[in-house]
């Protein structure tokens, strides 16, 4: 469970985070913060399912 909570507040930060430079250092494309918010999620879904 704390994977999953761990991984929710780590997108949540990145998206964050991303769409601010977006929005100031890209003019305006904020929507590079869902971008790299989904990317992230994905990749640590699949490093924590990856069986050891």
């Amino acid at each position: 469970m704390w994977k999953a909570i761990f991984t929710a507040i780590i997108t949540v930060f990145v998206g964050l985070v991303f769409a601010a430079i977006g929005n100031d250092l890209l003019n305006g494309f904020s929507e590079i913060g869902v971008i790299v918010a989904v990317a992230v999620a994905s990749g640590l879904t699949i490093f924590f399912n990856q069986k050891k």
